[in-house]
């Protein structure tokens, strides 16, 4: 935006300068001003609809800048449009800017935002992890075909981004690429979440997975140099993992995990702490004396959970979902 905002500063200085004669100035020195993205790629030829063209991530990219770059130039108008306009039309200049201008930038930041989410499916992702084996008694040689598969679909999205570096602002790059990592450990926990059977070396399996995956993205080219090495967000799943540890037999230690770690969803706690206890009480005679004379296990594990969701409810931080800003910051 920067650039632009450089092409058509002399045009906004002309214009505040002599006020409405120069509106036609200001438009010629606009149109000789070199379009940052070539025209014919803004035509009906863009393809929106497809994942093979990430959903015309470029098209989107160049249309959302352009519209902020208008937004630019229509605030740096606004004192001569207010002129401009006879008194009955000063409420409807006015309107414009509220409700609609002063708009745009929010309106970038729900689409980049959302550009990970289409881009890279997870869906299918959370449904195998959560349909895998997870209770066997033996450590696995190597890791699960799900950690290939997110592997190449980040891969691929970087690509993307490379090959669409004209379109984008260089400070949205990095931006898109933090969004895309917290989008795949978000799902990884979701996918964890909804394991039901889980064993002594559920976490281990878990463990080697992510650190896997960790090892394999931040070794793309590139990586470092956006500042994507150390990966970001990998505590996000590395602690969650941590809470298949959590002895079954101690439903205060529960609780007390569920207060410290309000980032989760409560959905998400609430699998986690129900796969432990129902996974893992019949393996313990400690769990069994807990249960008590006169009451079931079913009527105990409800209550162990009602705590859990009381505790993660009343302390739940708000959406994990981040803003452009701090996603820039994230680490």
């Amino acid at each position: 935006m920067s650039t632009k905002s450089v092409q058509v500063g002399g045009g906004m200085e002309i214009l505040r300068r002599r006020g409405a004669e120069s509106m036609q100035l200001l438009l010629r020195h606009m149109e000789a001003a070199r379009p940052v993205a070539p025209l014919p790629l803004l035509t009906c030829q863009a393809v929106l609809k497809s994942p093979d063209a990430f959903f015309g991530l470029g098209e989107r990219c160049v249309a959302i800048e352009s519209l902020l770059f208008l937004v630019e130039v229509m605030q740096a108008v606004r004192v001569s449009l207010s002129q401009l306009s006879v008194p009955k039309s000063a409420s409807d200049v006015k309107s414009i800017f509220k409700e609609i201008v002063e708009h745009v930038e929010e309106l970038r930041e729900m689409i980049y935002s959302r550009f990970p989410h289409i881009c890279i499916s997870m869906s299918d992702i959370v449904n195998q992890i959560a349909h895998m084996k997870w209770d066997s008694k033996d450590l696995a040689q190597r890791h699960s075909q799900y950690v290939d598969v997110i592997h190449e679909r980040f891969l691929q999205f970087f690509s993307a981004l490379d090959q669409m570096r004209k379109f984008l602002p260089d400070e949205m790059r990095p931006i898109l690429l933090r969004a895309s990592i917290l989008h795949i450990m978000e799902n990884l926990v979701e996918g964890y979440s909804k394991i039901r059977h889980v064993g002594p070396n559920t976490p281990l399996l878990m463990s080697n997975d992510i650190n896997t995956l960790k090892s394999a993205m931040e070794m793309i080219p590139g990586m470092e140099e956006f500042g994507l090495k150390p990966l970001p967000f990998f505590t996000h799943v590395e602690l969650f993992i941590k809470g298949y540890f959590l002895p079954p037999d101690s439903p205060q230690v529960m609780v007390e995990w569920a207060y410290q770690h309000p980032f989760y969803p409560p959905h998400q706690v609430l699998g986690l702490v129900q796969a432990v206890i129902e996974s893992n009480s019949h393996h313990t005679s400690s769990f069994s004396a807990l249960m008590g004379q006169g009451k079931s296990k079913s009527t105990e594990v409800k209550r162990v959970l009602a705590q859990v969701e009381e505790a993660v409810r009343t302390n739940v931080s708000p959406s994990a979902s981040m803003s452009l800003h701090a996603l820039a910051m994230a680490r």
